[in-house]
């Protein structure tokens, strides 16, 4: 949200919130630990697809099957 290129765990869970989904703290941390695979605390650009996965997996995001992105499926 402060357009550095990367998402911080306070950001991801402003833009989960502003979308209006809810992730525990847990959820969040473990989103970015399990995206972020060079260490650094923050999802980076070639790291959205682990982000993905993540959410994939535990909140049932299912690709839109028309541009290849992603999105909340309730």
């Amino acid at each position: 949200m402060d357009n550095d290129g990367r998402i911080s765990k306070c950001e991801l869970r402003r833009i989960v919130k502003a979308t209006g989904g809810w992730f525990s703290g847990w959820k969040v941390s473990g989103g970015i630990k399990s995206a972020d695979t060079d260490g650094n605390g923050f999802v980076d650009g070639y790291e959205i697809e682990n982000l993905i996965h993540f959410a994939q997996k535990e909140m049932g995001l299912v690709s839109d099957g028309i541009s290849g992105g992603s999105s909340l499926q309730l």
